[in-house]
């Protein structure tokens, strides 16, 4: 499809992050780990479960970004992969290795579930809008395997052509290698490409090191970046319509 006259042809594929930027955690993602634990009688604050989730993955990180290639190997790796995670989290909070199996298996399915997400009200008609105009959509997240069913089963499959995520790549944002994967997934160039998230480490230095061009989502307009910006989703449009923005 022809791209709107007014980007000159400089954006061909405008990529998301997911969580926070497209859908977010309904209930919020602590709410699996309090509720699976408090079915069992095992009670803990919010900030207590938060600190063991943080120090588990914190312990992965490096100057680069999470990167985990062999757990990526296969579902069957990546699924061994987040269970030893999970259980690490547990067993930090004090819950015995007997009762983390069956724990861990609500957690993750949880976790893996559509219902477990709900769409910003404006994602629905900015995709539609962007794939009408012949923007190529895809989604790029630090996620688990099977993203690209809960995007479907959150009705966003038809307009998105490529699903990208940690899980299968190996590689978290903000590592080089997960934008390298998605240019691949998509066979475009980083210069013809807008990633547009809600996280500036992972969503905007990440990309921007790698030759895309970027956009913050701020709902919350804490304006606590100085990189271009937009509150909404449905503002997007208007971005990339306008004449003279930076990098366009």
């Amino acid at each position: 499809a022809d791209m709107t006259a007014s980007t000159n042809g400089h954006i061909r594929w405008v990529f998301f992050d997911f969580v926070g930027t497209l859908a977010f955690n309904d209930p919020a993602r602590i709410w699996h780990y309090l509720k699976a634990l408090g079915r069992r009688g095992v009670f803990v604050e919010r900030r207590q479960m938060w600190d063991a989730i943080n120090t588990v993955w914190g312990r992965m990180d490096s100057a680069e970004g999470i990167a985990h290639p062999e757990a990526s190997a296969d579902e069957a790796a990546y699924d061994a992969f987040r269970i030893e995670r999970e259980a690490e989290v547990l067993a930090m909070i004090g819950v015995d290795e007997a009762r983390q199996p069956a724990i861990i298996e609500e957690i993750l399915n949880a976790q893996d579930s559509p219902e477990a997400y709900s769409l910003y009200p404006e994602v629905e008609p900015t995709l539609a809008k962007l794939a009408r105009a012949g923007y190529g959509i895809a989604v790029v997240s630090n996620f688990s395997w099977n993203l690209p069913h809960i995007v479907d089963g959150l009705g966003l499959g038809s307009h998105i052509d490529t699903v990208v995520t940690s899980a299968r790549v190996g590689y978290r944002k903000p590592h080089p290698r997960i934008f390298e994967a998605a240019l691949e997934a998509v066979d475009g160039a980083a210069a013809r490409c807008l990633f547009v998230g809600d996280s500036f480490g992972p969503d905007v230095q990440g990309p921007a090191a790698h030759g895309f061009h970027t956009l913050l989502v701020d709902r919350r307009r804490s304006g606590k970046h100085e990189t271009p910006t937009i509150g909404f989703l449905s503002e997007l449009e208007e971005f990339l319509e306008l004449p003279g923005v930076p990098n366009l």
